[in-house]
This record gives structure tokens, sequence and C-alpha cells, in this order.
């Protein structure tokens, strides 16, 4: 064999190590962070630099376990106490609607029961106490609810408290007990207030005209006691507000809530 020969032989060689080294490098990187091979494809066109991909696997290692510790902590955080609450009543609107929420506020909110994506938000620690509270009133769902006397359908309610083993659920079209009732007025509001938020989120992007309309109902529903998670809408607003494509008094309104909104600290979107 020739001397060329050779030579192209152990350049090819050499070349084909070097590719198998970046595949093995890019295959650990990429494992490493759970992304999967194809989703670093630049690994493959970038010289190895053995002594950088160690360091870039040991700081993914790393990141992964920093990751595996917040969700532990967030999961042990979301832990504790939880109250659901859901009504079904066909013919309304919504026709079902559920909410559940954690001792620290974290909310989920349901238009149907097999949900994949439910609306998230935090509920100010006065009105997360305040729930909680009515539930301890009415021992924790453990006693029936439901009145003796009957009474027209108004839809079949469910209160379900969580703690650790202790589960306790209660259905009932309509109770007498006055905390049951306050309860279920909680709940109706945190509804309320989410087809508030959804309404005007659907103006913002698809009715510039009616945007004003919206926030006048979130107005009106905050003077009249009937909004919750309030901090949530402060997005919106100050979208609204700085926003020269909205018309004058639309700006003016959604400026004059955010800072009332803020001045009170209620709620947020995560």
């Amino acid at each position: 064999m020739s001397v060329s020969r050779l030579l192209k032989k152990a350049i090819s060689t050499t070349a084909d190590r070097r590719n198998r080294l970046s595949h093995n490098v890019a295959s650990i990187v990429c494992a490493a962070s759970g992304t999967g091979l194809l989703a670093c494809p630049s690994l493959f066109q970038q010289p190895v630099n053995r002594a950088a991909a160690r360091k870039t696997v040991l700081q993914l290692r790393l990141a992964r376990l920093a990751i595996a510790f917040l969700l532990a902590a967030s999961l042990a955080v979301a832990g504790g106490p939880k109250i659901f609450f859901s009504k079904s009543f066909p013919g309304a609107v919504p026709a079902y609607f559920s909410v559940a929420i954690g001792q620290g506020g974290q909310c989920e909110y349901k238009e149907s029961p097999d949900e994949d994506s439910p609306v998230r938000f935090q509920l100010a620690p006065e009105e997360t106490a305040a729930i909680f509270s009515l539930a301890d009133r009415l021992d924790r769902f453990a006693r029936p609810l439901e009145a003796r006397a009957h009474v027209a359908n108004m839809g079949v309610k469910t209160l379900r408290y969580e703690d650790g083993a202790v589960k306790n659920e209660v259905k009932f079209n309509y109770s007498p007990d006055p905390n049951a009732g306050e309860l279920w007025d909680w709940f109706e509001r945190v509804s309320e207030s989410e087809q508030l938020y959804a309404e005007l989120d659907r103006a913002i992007r698809h009715d510039r005209l009616g945007v004003n309309d919206a926030l006048l109902r979130i107005e009106t529903a905050r003077d009249r006691k009937r909004l919750t998670a309030a901090g949530q809408f402060l997005p919106l607003l100050d979208r609204v507000a700085k926003d020269e494509a909205f018309i004058h008094m639309a700006r003016e309104r959604a400026a004059a809530l955010a800072e009332r909104f803020r001045a009170q600290g209620l709620g947020s979107r995560p």
C-alpha cells in the first residue's frame, strides 16, 4: 500500500474516532439534561473538548439534583390540608365547576371534571384563611349538610377535606347551615372571578372595543365584594393601561383597578 493511501486511511480513522467520541459525549450530555439525543444537535458540529464536556455533564447532573430537590420541596409545601368543591347543575353557566385549594392558597379551577389543563392561581392569605375556617366550623365535612326538608334542585355540590389519611366528603343540594351557605358562596365567587378573568383575556386578544365593558364588570364585581384573587388580574390590567391601541376610557379604568388591587395585595397567578 502506498504512503499516500496509508496517510488517507489514518486521517479517515482519526476522523471516525473523533465523530464517535463526539456522538458519545453528546449522548451523555443530552441524557443528563433529560432532553434526548436529538435535542442537542449543536454538539455534533463542535470539536470535542473533553474537559469542557465533563464539566457540562457535572453541571447538568447538579442541575437535575437541584430541580429534584425543588420539586420535592414544592410537594412538601403543597402537602397538608386541601379542600375540594364542585357543583354540577345542568343548564347553569357553567354547568360544572370545581375548585381545589391548598392550605397555602394554591388553587386549581376547572369547568369540566376531566379537564387536563386547570386554571391555576393564588388566593390571598385572608381569603384562604376564611375558607379553611369555615371548613373547621363544618367539622371538616365529617357530618351531613343536606337539609331534611325537600328543596328545589339547586345543583349537586360536593365538599371534600383531605389531610394525609383523613378524607371526608359530603354532598348536598341545599344546607340550612349558614357556614355551609357561606362556604358555598366563596366558591361561587371564585368561579365568577375566573369567568371574568377569561372574559377580559378574550376581549384583549379578540375584541378591543369590548375591553372597557369587561373591565366595568370586574369593577362592579369588586364593588359588590364578589371578586377573589384580585391580584391575578394585574398583568392583564397593566397590559391594557400601557397599550395605546385600547380606548382611553379602558386604559384609565385598567390603571385605576390595578392601583387598587396592588394596594390590597390580593392573590395572583403563576
